[in-house]
């Protein structure tokens, strides 16, 4: 789950979803003004791909695959803005919003 304070979006909710019977998760961020911005994440077996950005009405949206996980990023923020955002997550220039325990060599946390 990226962190993305350092872009002005603070973590505001994590939930499951479903499309066309395939599990999705949804990231929720809000800025300090204006409107969400949602990142989800899904299974994709395709071929990696570089992020693309698209105006869906009133959203703008950047989709890329990566590791047979597809992302979506979508608001009605700015294209470019989110395009520079999703190149950023997808690059993995954003902090981990949750990190992991430290283990031992032995395999037991730290």
């Amino acid at each position: 789950m990226p962190d993305l304070r350092a872009s002005g979006l603070t973590f505001k909710r994590v939930q499951r979803l479903s499309f066309r019977e395939q599990p999705v998760v949804q990231m929720v961020y809000l800025p300090e003004q204006g409107e969400p911005v949602a990142l989800c994440v899904t299974r994709d077996a395709g071929p990696d791909e570089k992020p693309r950005a698209r105006r869906i009405g009133e959203l703008s949206t950047v989709a890329w695959r990566q590791g047979e996980l597809g992302y979506l990023l979508l608001g009605k923020a700015p294209a470019q803005a989110l395009m520079d955002l999703g190149s950023r997550i997808a690059r993995g220039h954003t902090n981990s919003l949750y990190g992991r325990a430290a283990r031992s060599p032995a395999g037991n946390a730290a």
